[in-house]
């Protein structure tokens, strides 16, 4: 009974929401809308425009300008920008959808919309099909959700009947973005590899696992992966031994130790460290750190507000993890190899490396849109300045993608996926945290009807994995 009242409560709040903010979303998307005397940071560079006035007619933006030089259309919708920036919306690069359930999947959407997370990028797990089936569904507007890129891809090849050529081709026919690798073997990365050229699909992962300590990210470069997840493969290359510094691993001495974290600090890793952010520069490919779930382990995240969303069975599992993280010798471990991941950010930025902002969303803490924030916050902790943060969801995610023409940052002629926040957040990155509204596709959704929702979103957050 009470579970069914607290759904009941969260669809009710859910449904009016869709209906304010997406009812007949056709007679929606011709409103001209107008942000007036805002300060528009547009990403094409580290500058703030003062006192500008952006409008927005559709999906697109048509007009860019100072306030009283641009003509706002008559009938026009006004937001307020005083006091106020305008930024392109974000990006997460690296997520995975619950793995079913419709009623989580819809919620996690929205939080991701409610955090100015536009952009989504799907790197597998959910039941065959169901993936694409929300990115049409967001494509029409029928859900309230960020842009969906899939990436098509198991556990590991090496365990799928299906032959990994035919499990390719069948991706690309379905319409998949991405083939997704995992550190197959030998003779199954090279099938996949060679039939992901032939039908044109990028492809995406973990460094391969299976090569030794000094090659694996040599075969990345040379496979043509365009983007390699969570820093896979750096610890391997800078120390020379096989070794691997997930977080499950700093309880388990015999896999990853302090000494090992150490090796990743020495002046010879630093060395070769900034050879293969050359190398990666050189080649084209960029990485999706996910840097924040490793950031928690320095930081007391039990006390995070968005701790709120969750159930109150999960909240709990997650300050157990954290008491786990701050208890010596786990915590000297976690620390070391943090301070590895961020010189590793920091030389690949510092090579001119491509750096996307990614989450693994739903790894401990990592809660939709929410640990976007987080992510941004991690990068700024390793070393780069707000802006260089900032690029790494909004402008960085575009390049990648070859869709600059379009988004990424705000121009005369791309689409209106928009955040307004209350604070200059090149003077600090944590204020993304709070937006003040956010346009998706030219749909304007105020803070009063998103906070209207989050409020009813409390405790309803389910679907976390890999809590250990």
């Amino acid at each position: 009974m009470l579970r069914s009242r607290l759904r009941y409560g969260w669809d009710t709040c859910f449904g009016i929401l869709v209906a304010i903010a997406a009812a007949t979303p056709v007679r929606a998307q011709d409103i001209t809308t107008a942000f007036v005397n805002v300060a528009v940071v547009p990403m094409d560079s580290e500058r703030v425009l003062e006192g500008q006035t952006v409008v927005v007619r559709r999906d697109r933006i048509t007009a860019i300008g100072p306030v009283g030089k641009v003509r706002i259309p008559a009938g026009a919708r006004r937001v307020d920008g005083r006091g106020k920036f305008l930024i392109p919306g974000l990006a997460d690069m690296h997520v995975h959808a619950d793995r079913g359930d419709s009623a989580v999947t819809e919620r996690e959407l929205f939080l991701y919309i409610a955090n100015g997370v536009t952009t989504t990028r799907e790197m597998g797990f959910a039941p065959k099909g169901v993936l694409l089936s929300w990115r049409a569904r967001a494509a029409t507007g029928e859900v309230i959700s960020p842009r969906i890129y899939v990436a098509a891809g198991p556990r590991s090849f090496n365990s799928v009947g299906v032959p990994a050529r035919r499990f390719v081709e069948e991706a690309k026919a379905a319409g998949y973005d991405f083939i997704k690798v995992y550190g197959e073997d030998g003779p199954v990365l090279d099938t996949i590899v060679t039939t992901a050229r032939r039908v044109g699909l990028p492809i995406v992962g973990h460094a391969p696992s299976f090569m030794d300590s000094s090659t694996a990210l040599q075969h990345a470069l040379a496979a043509g992966y365009t983007s390699i997840e969570h820093l896979t493969g750096f610890e391997r290359y800078l120390t020379g031994r096989p070794g691997d510094w997930w977080w499950w691993n700093y309880w388990n001495d015999t896999a990853f130790s302090v000494a090992d974290a150490r090796q990743l600090l020495t002046d010879s890793a630093a060395i070769k460290l900034r050879a293969m952010a050359t190398a990666m520069r050189r080649a084209g490919v960029w990485n999706c750190p996910t840097l924040a779930m490793y950031d928690a382990t320095s930081v007391d995240a039990a006390d995070w507000p968005e701790l709120r969303y969750f159930t109150d069975s999960i909240a709990a599992k997650l300050r157990t993890l954290q008491a786990k993280y701050l208890s010596p010798p786990v915590r000297e471990k976690a620390q070391v190899a943090l301070e590895a991941r961020r010189a590793v950010v920091r030389a690949l930025r510092d090579a001119g490396a491509g750096l996307l902002l990614g989450t693994d969303k739903p790894a401990p803490f990592m809660l939709p849109g929410f640990a976007v924030h987080r992510e941004l916050e991690a990068f700024v902790r390793a070393g780069l300045t707000p802006y260089e943060a900032l690029a790494t969801g909004t402008r960085n995610v575009a390049a990648y993608l070859g869709t600059l023409d379009s988004a990424g940052t705000i121009a005369i002629g791309k689409r209106a996926d928009l955040v307004l926040l209350s604070g200059n957040p090149l003077d600090d990155i944590r204020h993304t945290m709070h937006p003040a509204g956010v346009m998706l596709g030219g749909r304007w959704l105020a803070q009063g009807k998103l906070d209207h929702a989050m409020k009813a979103a409390e405790g309803r957050q389910h679907g976390i994995a890999d809590i250990r």
